[in-house]
């Protein structure tokens, strides 16, 4: 695991291990736990590890007033000195360096220290005393008052020399007095670093268990786990592969190893949707910061977690946990329903009890009405629970006072952070050919790529020249051309955001390509589209209607004129579908669909439009109708892509009519930085009077997706949103968006 580690993080571990466990050293001193050596000195007494003072080089055996004698208090192999003509502050502060690596130095002391520095040989210190005189005696000369009273010397990288040394003996099997024992390996340790690293030891060493006075303790762990664990007490380092992280992170919470915050680092960068579950159970035992960070990770991935054997083995407090909080990262609140089903589910019987306590976690008024009322059909058993067919009762009824009186919800049901936004759904062919179209939500609030990585089904690989639309909670794929069979398709692929997956739905009866679609009446109509190859293509007048509820499409009546790649959009109970390229520059031919007859009807119309070369897209707003293509301005000198806005009531525009006294509105050009040109307008979406116009851009310093958003009523470009994603990779004209209505918390949109 260390091998992904920069040398410099490597380090910064070793320090930060080093300091931990001189740290603990410490506590472990101060709690007279292995200390082997008391210093009598004055009128008071010091416990410290003999080994600590002998690695740091400090021995008072030169200042004792007899031989090393067997203290009064003998404990086990406890050995006491008597120590004269030394302060016993001098005493405790040269301990103290041992287990800090630093000693306080002022005027009254610094004679006495340099005096037994220099005795011991500890070279750094009696040298750090001299400068500190020195230094004193020319500000002394000065001015007097300038004279420091006191400094704090530190030894740099003390720990890290301290343990380093434990290291070599540990090799030379030097002052070892405990061996852990793994069925037929052998370990020589020093029961000081066992201490110091795993509260497990120190509480073995500590209380009167058999081991503490043991040469040897028997494991059960596997014994390249133990000695991987060894090797990090003393080098804070693991020699270990990344797949077997999780086993040695399970031993280091039975033997409660603390990590430092840097090998805490190193851990996060191998949390993947196949071990997050396990690390996260395992982190909570001896790391609460590796564990904040592993439910951070599961907040974000949470829709590709839903669907693994760890989560629906989690314990209920945790699944709770993670079901209610805020930083969820999903785009509807049926995600959050159906990952507790189907956690209820695997142990339907055992977990029945948990039913409403696990339902709290869920915010109903946030469920699409359609969804709500499926309940019944879909998960009849939770409405077995009286409070939970409450909740979907005052669920239904909160939703309708809500829209039509603007009220807002209680605390309870405001949306997750990640529903708290405007979100577009981005579909485009794969760069390179082989995994599919590639799909993410666009946040625009945060600018955030959502990417999809559906659980199950996947587009072909060679889709495009499809065309999208959303209809309540799900997302159509219509119709298209599989660029490795040279085929035209009849598909219907529908995203469902609750199941994460890419469902195939009923083949229209006619294969074809840039099909239009629109919504109405609960249905999705495909209007005309193209057949034959992409180089010589034949238009078509077939018109088809899909019944999402039972999955059927029927013929119904045709356009009354082929339409080369038209475009449509729905006004009440009317269809409008024209062509994108004009043939004529006064007269463009425009069918009109009645559902109330189900008949189509053809209206000439070239006044207004008649200065569109090219619509890309048709669009409803309201009242008003708007065209998006490119725009001859200035007597066709000038050509650039605008929108024009209509009245949908007076729509098309033809002569006679109030559009020959009130032009349509032209937008101003779209304007773009020079870094980015060219620019080609390749996706629109539409939501709260605002146009949104996808681009993309090729960029000096990589791939990006440019978001321009128009007003049509104010007739004004707002600023431009830049969001780098690898989609925008070989994006030409093959990108369609829609905003993504059917999940979006529209009534909170608004609040803090």
């Amino acid at each position: 695991m260390m091998n992904i580690m920069e040398k410099s993080e490597q380090s910064d571990q070793l320090v930060q291990h080093a300091t931990q466990v001189l740290l603990s050293m410490d506590r472990l001193r101060q709690d007279r736990v292995l200390t082997d050596y008391t210093i009598y000195v004055e009128n008071s007494q010091v416990n410290c590890h003999k080994i600590l003072l002998r690695i740091c080089g400090v021995d008072f055996s030169d200042f004792c007033s007899g031989k090393e004698a067997i203290s009064r208090r003998q404990v086990g192999k406890n050995t006491a000195i008597n120590v004269d003509n030394i302060a016993a502050s001098i005493v405790k502060a040269l301990v103290n360096f041992c287990y800090t690596g630093r000693i306080l130095i002022t005027k009254e002391n610094v004679q006495q220290v340099l005096q037994v520095t220099s005795l011991m040989r500890l070279t750094f210190l009696a040298e750090e005393c001299l400068k500190f005189m020195e230094i004193s005696q020319e500000l002394d000369e000065i001015q007097d008052n300038l004279v420091p009273d006191q400094a704090v010397v530190c030894q740099p990288m003390h720990g890290v020399q301290v343990l380093t040394e434990f290291q070599f003996m540990k090799s030379h099997a030097e002052n070892t007095d405990v061996s852990l024992v793994c069925q037929e390996d052998e370990f020589s340790c020093h029961s000081l670093i066992l201490a110091a690293c795993s509260d497990y030891f120190k509480a073995m060493f500590t209380h009167n268990f058999t081991e503490q006075k043991a040469k040897k303790i028997d494991l059960s762990e596997p014994a390249d786990i133990v000695e991987d664990l060894v090797t990090y007490m003393y080098t804070s380092k693991f020699d270990i592969e990344d797949e077997d992280i999780l086993e040695l992170l399970a031993s280091a919470a039975y033997f409660q190893v603390c990590f430092p915050p840097a090998t805490i680092s190193s851990i996060k960068r191998i949390v993947n949707p196949e071990n997050c579950f396990k690390i996260l159970d395992i982190s909570t035992v001896f790391s609460p910061e590796l564990r904040d960070d592993v439910l951070l990770y599961i907040f974000k991935a949470f829709p590709k977690l839903t669907d693994n054997e760890d989560f629906y083995n989690l314990p209920l407090p945790v699944l709770t946990q993670i079901l209610s909080d805020d930083r969820l990262n999903v785009l509807a609140e049926e995600i959050v329903f159906t990952a507790a089903c189907s956690w209820l589910n695997y142990d339907i019987d055992t977990r029945w009890c948990y039913l409403d306590e696990l339902m709290e976690c869920v915010r109903f008024p946030l469920l699409h009405d359609s969804f709500l009322q499926s309940i019944s059909k879909q998960h009849p058993y939770i409405l077995k629970s009286g409070t939970c067919k409450e909740k979907v009762e005052v669920a239904i009824k909160t939703k309708q006072v809500l829209s039509s009186s603007g009220e807002t919800f209680s605390e309870k049901c405001r949306p997750r952070n990640s529903m708290n936004q405007d979100l577009i759904f981005v579909l485009t062919r794969a760069f390179d050919g082989s995994h599919g179209p590639r799909c993410a939500f666009l946040g625009l609030s945060d600018h955030t790529v959502h990417h999809v990585n559906a659980t199950s089904g996947n587009l072909p690989p060679g889709l495009s020249r499809f065309t999208i639309i959303s209809k309540d909670t799900d997302i159509f794929v219509i119709g298209g051309w599989d660029t490795d069979h040279d085929v035209a398709c009849q598909t219907t692929w529908k995203y469902s955001i609750t199941k994460n997956a890419w469902i195939r739905c009923a083949d229209m009866s006619l294969a074809r390509y840039d099909v239009a679609v629109g919504v109405m009446d609960d249905s999705i109509y495909a209007i005309g589209g193209q057949i034959g190859s992409i180089d010589v293509a034949h238009p078509v007048a077939a018109v088809e209607k899909y019944d999402i509820g039972t999955d059927q499409w029927i013929e119904v009546e045709p356009l009354p004129t082929p339409l080369t790649k038209p475009v449509v959009t729905v006004y009440k109970d009317r269809i409008f579908a024209m062509d994108a390229a004009s043939h004529s520059k006064v007269i463009r031919t425009l069918c009109v669909y009645h559902s109330y007859t189900g008949l189509w009807g053809v209206v000439p119309a070239g006044v207004g439009l008649m200065n569109m070369r090219y619509i890309e897209h048709l669009m409803t707003m309201n009242n008003s109708i708007l065209c998006w293509g490119l725009y001859d301005a200035e007597g066709c000198q000038l050509t650039y892509n605008a929108f024009q806005r209509f009245n949908a009531e007076n729509f098309p525009p033809r002569r006679g009519g109030m559009l020959v006294r009130h032009p349509p509105l032209v937008s101003p050009r779209l304007q773009h930085p020079a870094k980015f040109e060219p620019v080609n307008p390749v996706g629109l979406a539409m939501n709260n009077n605002t146009v949104f116009v996808i681009s993309d851009a090729q960029a000096r310093r990589g791939r990006h997706l440019l978001i321009d958003r128009y007003n049509p009523y104010s007739n004004e470009w707002a600023e431009q949103i830049e969001i780098s994603t690898p989609l925008s990779k070989g994006i030409t004209s093959g990108l369609q968006c829609v905003v993504y209505k059917g999940y979006i918390a529209r009534p909170w949109q608004n609040e803090s």
